[in-house]
């Protein structure tokens, strides 16, 4: 039940993940009345927030097709949110560059 607990962080706003490199647990801002793609460390406040560059996901994929069907149903904010979660983040803690989705709690 991994992808409803994603759902339901993605609902709240905030996304946790793992860095894939040093393990740092990060938060992904995916508020859109805040900071929208902003990636900050959960344990470090010292650190200041890096960017995630949004991905829209390739359309023959699970993943195309729930960003189609958010789109296709009015659901901006979910639309808006989604490419965000495939995009690529750079590690506050470590510099590390991966991929969003792989490090997802």
């Amino acid at each position: 039940m991994k992808s409803q607990r994603n759902l339901k962080h993605e609902a709240d706003g905030e996304m946790p993940m793992a860095c894939p490199s040093c393990h740092e647990l990060l938060i992904l801002d995916l508020d859109l009345d805040d900071d929208l793609g902003a990636l900050s460390s959960d344990t470090d406040a010292s650190k200041a927030a890096t960017r995630v560059n949004p991905a829209p996901p390739p359309a023959a994929t699970v993943e195309g097709r729930l960003l189609h069907l958010s789109r296709l149903n009015q659901r901006t904010a979910v639309a808006a949110q989604l490419p965000y979660l495939y995009g690529r983040g750079h590690c506050p803690h470590c510099a590390t560059d991966f991929a969003v989705a792989s490090a997802l709690l």
